[in-house]
């Protein structure tokens, strides 16, 4: 009885542990993102950067975690300072730091952008002064529910070239690490809050054009 008792007893633990290791592996699926894509190509007119993935957060709860400027550095890897500087009522602009190591030959470790939003879906953005020749592209929202796709691109001249140490590839897992960080965010927002659709500011229709790669 009981060698009946151990077993019983060992069958049971098994099956909570087995139920235990399958709740916590479907909750990090449904927790999980995919992998961005991103496509840098360094060349002689300066940097071009593309990036676009899916994001499980209505369009609102990402527009809110793109225009959290006095917060992106609590999510956003290397990044510094982030604040806005601009008075109220006039153009939006956005000075930033960050400490990117070799990174910064890409992007700048210090510029004040210039920023152009257009509700619900389409942000742009230009560098005014900062340690950078030219920089500007714009953020874009795809859809309006749960999930929907975000889209980035830009064109950044360096103060110098980028050395060749600075491959494509690296460029690419940079961008990915910190454009992966603002969707796991708006993710983490979309978990934790309602969704937030209706207090997104009135602007331009949502854009239903697929994003241009």
């Amino acid at each position: 009885m009981l060698g009946v008792d151990i077993l019983s007893k060992t069958s049971q633990q098994i099956g909570r542990w087995l139920s235990l290791s399958l709740a916590c592996i479907a909750s990090a699926s449904a927790a999980s993102t995919e992998s961005a894509w991103v496509k840098a190509d360094a060349g002689l007119t300066g940097v071009q950067i593309r990036a676009s993935m899916a994001v499980k957060a209505d369009a609102a709860t990402l527009w809110q975690t793109l225009t959290d400027y006095n917060r992106l550095t609590e999510f956003v890897p290397s990044l510094t300072i982030s604040r806005v500087v601009s008075a109220p009522g006039k153009p939006k602009r956005v000075e930033q730091r960050a400490d990117s190591g070799m990174f910064s030959f890409v992007m700048p470790d210090h510029v004040v952008l210039a920023m152009e939003e257009a509700p619900p879906d389409r942000i742009r953005f230009r560098a005014v002064s900062g340690s950078v020749v030219a920089m500007a592209g714009e953020w874009r929202i795809l859809g309006t529910t749960n999930p929907v796709r975000l889209t980035y691109r830009s064109h950044v001249i360096p103060m110098v070239p980028p050395p060749p140490l600075l491959t494509d590839g690296f460029i690419e897992d940079e961008v990915r690490k910190r454009f992966e960080a603002v969707a796991m965010e708006a993710e983490r927002r979309a978990r934790t809050q309602p969704a937030a659709f209706g207090s997104i500011p009135s602007g331009a229709p949502a854009s239903k054009n697929p994003y241009l790669q």
